[in-house]
Order: structure tokens, then C-alpha cells, then sequence
């Protein structure tokens, strides 16, 4: 339930932020990710980068939705790494997945290359990427599609087994 609240709260707030953003998405800017670890700490979390020309990211993301539904506990959040005028086609591919309730970013700087770099000073721009953080937010990234065996260890390890 808070985690609705949240969601809810979020794009709320979009609508006063920026109007000109699509209004599922919530605007990444480079102080965008401790934001949102900061709104899940204590918790288990997945953030999730992609893109609409990502060949394999419409896979990844549907995936990773049958983790979440499969464990409640654990938040998605995801994040486009298109810019504003891709909104429509990436709010397509996100409903088009069947993903659960859960916040939508998409990015909102021009300088994409300085924006993935305060993201993550690893990555390079792969994609898919993405971050799983346990309940103390130790992190793990992982480019690609993450091995199905090191996901279900690394649910197995959270509180209640991810459950």
C-alpha cells in the first residue's frame, strides 16, 4: 500500500513539475537514482534501464515483472533512457510487457552521456541495465538479461526468501 501511495505521490507531483512530460513518466535527472533509493530505502528495490530501440529490453522487463508479481515485496522502478519525444512509443512498450503498478522515468537531460555517467560511473551505455538492491541496498548491476540462477539466489536472499 505505501508503495501505491508513493507511486501515486510521484506522478503528482509530475504534473506540477513539468507539464510537458508525458504523464506516465516521472523526469531522470542526474540526481534522479539517490532520490529514488532514498524512497525505497530499507527495501528491497530493482531499477531497471531501457530503451525503445533495445532489442532485448522488451524480454528483460517482462522478467523482471514476473519477479516483482511473484514477490510483492521487492519495488521496480524503471527508467527510459530515450528522451521526451519517445514518451508515447515508451509508454507503449511498457504497457505492451504487462508490467505491475510501479514508477516510470524516462530521462529528462540532453546530456544523456553526463546523465548515465552520474548514474553509474561503470556503465557505458548498455542496455539493458540493471541495479538489484537488497534490503540494505547493497547493489548489484548487471548488464544484459541477469542469469536465472543468480536471480533466484538473490531473492532467495532477501527477508522471507523474497517473499
Amino acid at each position: 500500500m505505501k508503495r501505491i501511495i508513493h507511486v501515486i505521490v510521484a506522478f503528482l507531483m509530475l504534473s506540477v513539475v513539468s507539464p510537458a512530460f508525458a504523464v506516465d513518466f516521472l523526469p531522470f535527472r542526474s540526481d534522479s537514482r539517490a532520490a529514488i533509493e532514498q524512497s525505497h530505502a530499507g527495501k528491497a528495490m530493482i531499477l531497471a534501464l531501457w530503451s525503445v530501440d533495445c532489442a532485448y529490453c522488451a524480454d528483460d522487463l517482462k522478467l523482471l515483472g514476473d519477479v516483482v508479481r511473484r514477490h510483492p515485496d521487492v519495488a521496480l522502478v524503471t527508467v527510459c533512457t530515450d528522451s521526451r519525444e519517445t514518451a508515447e512509443n515508451a509508454g507503449k512498450v511498457l504497457n505492451g510487457v504487462g508490467l505491475p503498478l510501479h514508477a516510470r522515468w524516462l530521462f529528462a537531460e540532453k546530456d544523456t552521456e553526463r546523465l548515465r555517467y552520474n548514474i553509474d560511473k561503470k556503465w557505458y551505455g548498455e542496455l539493458p541495465r540493471t541495479y538489484f538492491y537488497d534490503a540494505q541496498h547493497q547493489v548489484k548491476a548487471v548488464s544484459g538479461r541477469p542469469d536465472a540462477a543468480w536471480l533466484e539466489q538473490w531473492l532467495k536472499g532477501l527477508p522471507g526468501g523474497g517473499r
